[in-house]
């Protein structure tokens, strides 16, 4: 026989570990349900804000996804990968200058950081490209 467990309300890495899992199984609008039921039972947790912003950046909604990347980096500002996260995001709708300011920000606080430095080069060139048609 099988049971099934419950999920309890303050079980915050179940809620965070099904979030993800319907995440990287592209299931995006129940990682979604899930994140914002998590939000609402746990509030205190701001661990699901940045997860949130990421599927919610999946989906292409940067407008809305953006607010949670900004709530997330000012509860941790020193983090690199929050800074890159939002720099993709703002890379893919297109916000270029945005997207260099924080490809630099991630990579004032984690130097090493290979995939920034490419990331960043891309923008570079990309930007590169936007100019020399406008010329």
């Amino acid at each position: 026989r099988f049971r099934t467990t419950r999920l309890e309300a303050t079980h915050v890495n179940a809620w965070s570990n099904l979030a993800l899992l319907y995440e990287n199984n592209g299931r995006l609008d129940e990682a979604e349900r899930v994140l914002n039921e998590a939000r609402e039972r746990v509030p205190h947790h701001g661990g699901f804000v940045s997860t949130l912003a990421n599927v919610l950046a999946k989906q292409g909604r940067y407008d809305e996804s953006e607010p949670f990347y900004k709530a997330a980096i000012e509860a941790n500002p020193r983090s690199a990968s929050l800074h890159g996260n939002l720099a993709v995001m703002y890379h893919r709708a297109g916000k270029l200058d945005e997207a260099e300011r924080e490809y630099g920000l991630s990579l004032q606080l984690e130097p090493n950081n290979d995939l920034m430095k490419e990331n960043l080069g891309k923008l570079v060139n990309e930007k590169n490209r936007r100019d020399n048609k406008k010329t």
